[in-house]
């Protein structure tokens, strides 16, 4: 079984809700960057963006993703923004295996109004209604989701159990 895996996607997919479940399941360490970001910079990702901006939390980001290629044994949770760090992405796909954690928008927009805790968390991206940003940022990030993942899971459609089989059905198929 590979390594390293790694899951990618918009905010709302299940990534870190999948990635401890599918660590649990094969006994793999789990590691969030987003998580790592909050514990090396001793501050949430909201105080982060309201003090340094985007762009520092972003560089803080590419910083914990060139940390995770040498990982053994672990399943890892991106940030949703994570993939914009297309350089970092070259050398984790060699390292690792991808899985693009993906939903429909109207799924997406009823789970980040249903996460009081997301919100807390994570700053707005963009000034627009959360219907109008989530269109936006996944017309940007989609192509980079579709030419990063080695392979995508519609978390639409199914339940944590059944991404979680999915994944190890998938792991179970490939010999990184």
């Amino acid at each position: 079984m590979c390594n390293l895996i790694i899951l990618v996607g918009y905010r709302g997919v299940g990534k870190t809700t999948i990635g401890r479940e599918l660590a649990d399941s094969i006994g793999y360490d789990f590691c969030d960057t987003d998580d790592e970001v909050v514990r090396l910079h001793k501050a949430s990702i909201v105080e982060i963006v309201a003090r340094e901006g985007w762009q520092a939390f972003r560089q803080y980001e590419k910083e914990v993703l060139q940390s995770l290629k040498d990982r053994e044994k672990t399943v890892v949770a991106t940030g949703g923004g994570a993939i914009l760090h297309q350089t970092q992405w070259l050398e984790l796909k060699d390292a690792g295996l991808i899985f693009w954690l993906s939903a429909d928008e109207m799924v997406l927009q009823q789970r980040l109004e249903n996460d009081m805790a997301g919100s807390e968390q994570r700053p707005p991206l963009t000034d627009r209604a959360a219907a109008e940003e989530i269109a936006e940022v996944l017309r940007e990030r989609i192509p980079l989701y579709r030419q990063t993942a080695h392979y995508q899971i519609d978390t639409g459609k199914n339940g944590i159990a059944q991404a979680v089989k999915q994944i190890r059905q998938l792991l179970s198929q490939n010999s990184r």
